[in-house]
């Protein structure tokens, strides 16, 4: 399902929630149970996310907790030392003990605070929560009788019996004195002075059939038909009513037909399909038996893949050993072919040589010197 169906999902399922916890009288038993107030809900707070994610999913686990009670089933609320995993586990968890499907979402959809899953635990919780206070949805009623105002009302004049003409109390006081005097004073055996009250009668009745008339046209408000009017809505919903209460028989009879064909195609497949399985009875065993040599073979398969796992590391270590002999032999090579100290020992013999030589000078040339000095001595 797309973002988009989902918001508008939630959106619906949100505007019947309100309506619900409306009949539930949530403002005064939910809302004014805290010091500040709850505020109402309006039909988008938890379809859409809110400035404060916190204040969201707060509201709603305090009126999960709510619901829950009333349907006698206790939630601890939410504290700010506590998990908000751990809390919607425990709502997941309620839902569970009271009888609900497991949802398609998981419960850390609840944490956001609003969307699909929210709506979803509250719309659920609400109808628990009426069937729990036992509360009916009765048919409504429409009263036929139109609203009037107590000054003015609407009468019917034997006259113009055609029109209603709206009219004061005190024009209809002088027609009912019409209506009495119409009753007595146009009578066979009427006296005097019940004629000089026919005669009043039908002066006042004159009188107050023209100020009628003018009071008519004043006060007369002619209302053209609005589509949006909930008495057109009610006809049309009356012939669609009828409509598909006419094309329900006819659509049971089909339905019928497609159950009666659905019925004898099955009828059909079992039939075909114990046939086949009889045919390949034979195969099926020997299919088997092969599927049972071949859990075998791979369980060998398995183990030998085990061994040449640990001969793979043998393997390994032994070429690990190799390759350090191997670098020691090279070492060792190298330091016996290197001829670099027998070249240092023959400079280093060399240059001994050429000191002993300087050396040799520098005696004889010190036993001259006291020869010298020993013969100057005898000869002075």
């Amino acid at each position: 399902m797309s973002l988009e169906m989902l918001e508008a999902r939630a959106s619906v399922m949100m505007e019947l929630i309100v309506d619900k916890l409306s009949l539930l009288d949530y403002e005064n038993k939910f809302c004014n149970s805290r010091k500040p107030p709850w505020p109402r809900l309006h039909k988008f707070y938890f379809a859409m996310q809110c400035s404060s994610q916190n204040d969201q999913f707060l509201y709603f686990v305090s009126l999960v907790s709510w619901l829950l009670s009333l349907v006698a089933c206790k939630l601890p609320g939410l504290r700010e030392q506590m998990d908000s995993n751990a809390t919607c586990t425990d709502i997941m968890l309620r839902l569970k003990e009271l009888g609900f499907a497991q949802p398609s979402w998981a419960a850390s959809k609840l944490k956001q605070g609003f969307g699909d899953a929210v709506c979803s635990v509250l719309d659920g919780l609400t109808d628990l929560a009426l069937e729990a206070q036992r509360f009916q949805f009765y048919q409504p009623i429409y009263s036929r009788e139109m609203s009037s105002d107590d000054d003015v009302e609407i009468l019917s004049l034997h006259g113009d019996s055609a029109k209603e003409v709206c009219v004061l109390p005190e024009s209809k006081q002088i027609v009912n004195d019409r209506n009495i005097m119409d009753k007595h004073g146009n009578s066979p055996g009427a006296c005097p002075e019940n004629l000089d009250r026919g005669n009043a009668g039908r002066h006042y009745y004159e009188e107050s059939k023209m100020q009628a008339e003018r009071l008519a046209c004043q006060s007369r408000v002619t209302m053209g038909s609005d589509g949006k009017d909930w008495r057109t809505h009610l006809n049309e919903a009356q012939q669609l009513h009828c409509d598909l209460s006419e094309g329900l028989s006819t659509c049971c009879a089909q339905l019928q037909k497609i159950e009666e064909d659905i019925s004898f195609c099955l009828d059909k497949l079992e039939s075909k399909e114990r046939f086949l399985t009889k045919q390949f009875e034979l195969l099926l065993t020997d299919y088997n038996s092969v599927k049972d040599r071949l859990v075998d073979v791979q369980q060998k398969l398995d183990q030998s893949l085990g061994n040449l796992t640990s001969y793979k590391n043998q393997l390994a270590c032994t070429l690990e050993q190799l390759e350090k002999v191997k670098h020691m032999l090279v070492e060792k090579g190298n330091k016996i072919s290197d001829v670099s100290p027998l070249v240092e020992m023959k400079n280093g013999i060399l240059n001994l040589k050429m000191e002993l030589q300087e050396m040799e000078v520098h005696v004889g040339v010190l036993e001259h010197t006291l020869l010298k000095n020993q013969l100057t001595k005898v000869l002075q």
